[in-house]
């Protein structure tokens, strides 16, 4: 699975986060085919925030779940995409910041002992 992470930090107001979060961006990504899988985050507290600055004050992850980096690309290209990401861009509460990443989940206790995909 591939996710695409979207991160908020230093938010003027949670709420407002949130607001934005339920009538702006949730509806959206509910109309773009090729999103399998939404994951949202709200970071409490913060450990070691000096060891990496580009996440201090990081107060909410979302994650977009595609099947493969293929459906990525195909998603990315959609009206609806592009559209999802000028909404975040002009209307989210505060700085982002976006990742792509590949995600393997072990849910069995013998497949921990397994190396990751890199």
């Amino acid at each position: 699975m591939i996710k695409s992470l979207i991160l908020f930090k230093d938010l003027k107001s949670k709420e407002v986060f949130r607001q934005f979060y339920l009538t702006q961006f949730l509806p959206r990504v509910k109309n773009i085919s090729g999103v399998i899988g939404i994951r949202i985050t709200n970071y409490l507290q913060q450990i070691g925030q000096d060891l990496i600055p580009i996440i201090d004050r990081l107060e909410f992850m979302i994650e977009l779940h595609f099947e493969s980096k293929q459906e990525l690309s195909r998603v990315v290209e959609t009206t609806e995409y592009q559209e999802l990401l000028k909404l975040i861009d002009e209307k989210s509460p505060r700085e982002i910041i976006y990742l792509l990443g590949h995600q393997t989940t072990y849910n069995d206790k013998q497949k921990f002992l397994l190396l990751p995909r890199w």
